[in-house]
């Protein structure tokens, strides 16, 4: 995704321009019908002055706001105005200046709570649809970026997740809208809900999640063939399941998933081959969980061999494949086999440049050399993951190996504030 491009400006050198906007009229006397006390009258008022300290040609271009919800993402911004995100250092520039706006981490601007609702009430119909066309398109393309990103930077995707919740919540809204209108659109709109689920299914943002999964299932529920929209229906029923616990009907769906997968087969569809690829793991990953460490082992070595048979597109998840492996490995006490299987993911995660990936096979491997109470193996293991975790900016996965650390030095008696040795990490 494109940088705002807020560093482009600050906020300093900038004049106050003459005048205001015509709309602006038109809002503020819809505004000044209010009461005199009223409180919605009072910051529509506030509203009002801050935008007429913009130059006329700044007020007339962020009349495009007026379709976010408390803010948006920089990129997002400048797609909905019809500019280069480059360009919207200036107007943003301006907004913070007169108090309309705040920058936040990773490129997203606070807007005013007042400001989209104000901007609105000088607007047609028409226009707005316009502007929420661009903004739905804006937001959907953001879904995708950071779905991309919990792999890369789970710390960016989380955050920008949050900032963006009430962008995110009436973008399912207008979906559903839109769904209405016209079903045909049941395919594109499931995949954004179900992305949407998935950037929210760790969160702890349960209304959210709800909506998100209601919104996929109605999407799904309009499509009859089974297809690739259908598979992942249910692949994420599986895994909200998993999330509740629900192990043992999680278990039966996903046995039938697998089945209606090798129904269709593998060339049932555009990605079929890599679905039933998916529902083997799915299944292994299952059983797994329900301690069937053996019977899932199965189903996890066909899902990696199949990963594997699609090249570049499975090599991800061949890697995953083997770290489940591993883990069901250690459950039977096969520790050796199963460090093994740990090496390898690393090893292959490393040539793909997955550091988190790396990281999350290292914290493994770490565990396992902890349970064989080699544990000046595990501290050394779990130093190494947390210098890449650090390196990738994710504090709660920082929180959880310092707390590994201080079991492996309960145990061997030392303390944590002994400090670290340096450590070889293969960056680029």
């Amino acid at each position: 995704m494109p940088s705002s491009g807020l560093g482009a400006a600050g906020t300093g050198g900038c004049e106050r321009g003459p005048g205001h906007h015509r709309g602006n009229d038109q809002a503020h006397g819809q505004a000044g019908d209010c009461n005199p006390g009223d409180r919605e009258n009072s910051l529509y008022a506030s509203v009002e002055l801050s935008l007429r300290r913009l130059p006329p040609e700044m007020r007339e271009l962020v009349q495009g706001l007026a379709v976010f919800h408390g803010g948006g993402n920089g990129f997002n911004m400048s797609a909905a105005l019809g500019i280069e995100p480059k360009e919207l250092a200036k107007p943003a520039a301006w907004l913070i200046k007169v108090g309309l706006a705040e920058l936040r981490e990773h490129g997203y601007i606070r807007l005013d709570p007042a400001l989209s609702d104000f901007l609105r009430l000088g607007q047609s119909t028409e226009r707005l649809a316009e502007l929420e066309a661009a903004w739905a398109e804006a937001m959907s393309q953001l879904v995708s970026f950071l779905y991309e990103q919990m792999f890369k930077d789970c710390n960016l995707a989380a955050t920008l997740t949050l900032l963006e919740l009430p962008n995110l919540m009436a973008l399912l809204d207008w979906l559903e809208q839109q769904i209405n209108a016209d079903p045909a659109k049941a395919e594109e709109i499931s995949t954004v809900a179900q992305l949407t689920e998935k950037l929210l299914s760790d969160l702890n943002q349960p209304q959210a999640l709800a909506r998100a999964v209601e919104l996929r299932e109605k999407a799904a529920n309009l499509i009859s063939d089974w297809g690739r929209v259908c598979f992942e229906d249910e692949y994420s029923m599986i895994e909200r399941l998993l999330d509740q616990g629900n192990m043992q009907i999680a278990f039966e769906y996903a046995r039938s998933l697998l089945k209606k997968a090798q129904s269709a087969g593998p060339q049932a569809y555009e990605n079929a081959d890599y679905h039933l690829a998916m529902a083997h793991f799915l299944l292994g990953r299952v059983l797994n969980n329900v301690e069937q460490a053996a019977p899932a082992l199965d189903f996890l070595i066909e899902s990696q061999q199949l990963f594997e048979a699609l090249g570049k597109l499975g090599k991800q998840m061949a890697s995953t494949a083997l770290v489940e492996q591993a883990d069901c490995l250690s459950k039977l006490g096969r520790l050796d086999a199963a460090a093994e299987k740990y090496e390898e993911a690393i090893r292959r995660d490393e040539q793909q440049e997955d550091f988190r990936g790396v990281a999350i096979g290292k914290g493994q491997l770490a565990t396992l050399r902890y349970d064989q109470q080699r544990y000046d193996h595990a501290l050394a293991g779990y130093q190494e993951v947390l210098t890449i975790f650090e390196r990738l900016g994710e504090p709660a996965s920082i929180s959880t190996i310092w707390h590994q650390i201080g079991m492996v030095h309960q145990k061997t008696g030392h303390s944590t504030k002994r400090l670290r040795p340096p450590i070889a990490v293969h960056w680029k």
